[in-house]
């Protein structure tokens, strides 16, 4: 079934407080127009059209799953004049737990920040046991300073285990 000409909708869909929107595509069959400015689906980040958008869509590639900041979204639908043969989009929305997207966030900008200290540490460390070495004018002092730093290599990626933070 085709969506009639000229049709005007608009969503305010709520989730709980303490939730996000997952907004997912099932279909979309929209006119294509450059700048989706014929027929198009647009959703923005509040509780109203004057929200930031997320985008405008048309045509019939799928967009991908659009993630609230908030417990609004605002999804508008807009058909011009013209009868057209497309059928339309089908969406569905999910309330997703806010705290659970910014633990994982959360997990990957640790284990970042654990990666650039430990890479930071094996530079430091190998720059101490280039500098031992000749000094030294062997290679006995450089492997104390290795087996340091294979044991705080070894810390460090248990400490950034995902589980230390969730």
């Amino acid at each position: 079934m085709n969506y009639p000409p000229d049709s005007s909708c608009d969503w305010l869909i709520t989730v709980p407080e303490s939730n996000v929107v997952r907004l997912s595509f099932d279909r979309f069959d929209l006119e294509w127009s450059s700048e989706c400015s014929s027929d198009y689906v647009e959703v923005h980040d509040g509780s109203s059209r004057y929200s930031r958008s997320e985008g405008r869509f048309c045509g019939s590639s799928l967009p991908a799953d659009i993630f609230s900041t908030g417990r609004y979204m605002y999804v508008r639908f807009r058909s011009d004049s013209w009868y057209s043969n497309f059928e339309g989009f089908k969406a569905t929305f999910t309330a997703e737990e806010k705290t659970s997207k910014w633990k994982m966030l959360t997990v990957i900008i640790n284990r970042l920040c654990i990666s650039i200290v430990s890479l930071t540490i094996q530079k430091f460390a190998r720059a101490i046991i280039c500098r031992s070495e000749f000094l030294n004018g062997n290679k006995t002092g450089g492997s104390q300073f290795r087996s340091v730093i294979v044991f705080i290599t070894i810390l460090l990626i248990v400490i950034s285990s995902p589980r230390a933070y969730l």
